[in-house]
């Protein structure tokens, strides 16, 4: 990971569509990867701003 990459959070609820996409995009920014709302909305909560 470089120092200024961006952060991107990835939310689908199909596990393999999610990690599909996320693989591809770990090359360019710093990936994080939520499995449906709930989830991604924690993530959120519980993140540092920018």
């Amino acid at each position: 990971m470089y120092v200024n990459q961006p952060k991107v959070l990835l939310v689908d609820d199909e596990k393999e569509v999610a990690d599909a996409y996320a693989l591809r995009l770990e090359a360019v920014a710093d990936v994080s990867v939520a499995y449906g709302g709930p989830e991604a909305l924690s993530m959120v909560e519980e993140s540092d701003p920018p």
